[in-house]
């Protein structure tokens, strides 16, 4: 008689791999787009301020007044319309993770991308003159820089509760929200930060940077763990 050998069952993973997203996937184009986006704009807002030297101060003048900087002031508008790619990852993500994100997440997504393109595309004037591409350039910022955390809160209130890195983005989102106060505390109340003022500008630029980047791995990650179920 021949011998039968029953081989075991196969066992489950406890931890059942990731399913990896194929190109084109709107999820791996976003993730692309927004971490090259980000890790952009901080390249080249640091090598602006390698290069500039001595023709910014960053302590006390605002980060916008970089673009006057001789032969690398050019690497501001670039650093800016680098941040804005990143917001259009941010809006590619969050439409393909399925996330019931609702509208006003979903507004403040493209007014983020909006308005950074705005900003790098109108630049600022030197201090004392008031043009139309600085009115344009200084609103679309301040519309910009206040609907990233606005986007962040409302994107982690429907992220899972043991979704790893909620509390970030929340911790995240209200450290932006509480910058970009003194931001505009700054601009109605002139004279109050002024000593600091380009520290808390850059500050800032950090950690709306940050924000973006969690958005994007979070609404990453959330999609995948659904398809995974």
């Amino acid at each position: 008689m021949a011998n039968i050998v029953v081989a075991p069952a196969p066992v489950a993973s406890a931890h059942p791999s990731v399913p990896r997203l194929s190109w084109p996937h709107p999820l791996a184009v976003g993730r692309f787009l927004g971490l090259t986006g980000v890790a952009g704009a901080f390249a080249f807002m640091l090598l602006l301020h390698l290069f500039a030297g001595s023709a910014i101060q960053p302590v006390t003048e605002t980060l916008s007044n970089a673009v006057f900087a001789p032969q690398v002031g050019w690497m501001f508008p670039a650093g800016v319309l680098s941040m804005a790619v990143g917001g259009v990852g941010v809006i590619t993500t969050l439409r393909a993770s399925g996330l019931p994100i609702g509208r006003v997440a979903m507004l403040g997504a493209w007014l983020t991308a909006l308005g950074l393109f705005l900003v790098a595309l109108f630049p600022t004037d030197p201090i004392g003159h008031a043009s139309l591409s600085a009115q344009i350039h200084r609103y679309a910022a301040a519309v910009a820089l206040v609907a990233v955390p606005v986007v962040a809160l409302l994107v982690a209130a429907v992220l899972p509760r043991g979704q790893r890195g909620r509390r970030m983005l929340q911790a995240a989102a209200m450290v932006t929200g509480a910058i970009v106060l003194l931001t505009g505390v700054a601009i109605f109340l002139p004279g109050t930060f002024d000593p600091v003022r380009g520290v808390i500008q850059r500050v800032q630029l950090i950690s709306e940077l940050l924000v973006l980047a969690l958005l994007i791995q979070l609404s990453v990650r959330c999609a995948q763990h659904g398809r995974r179920h």
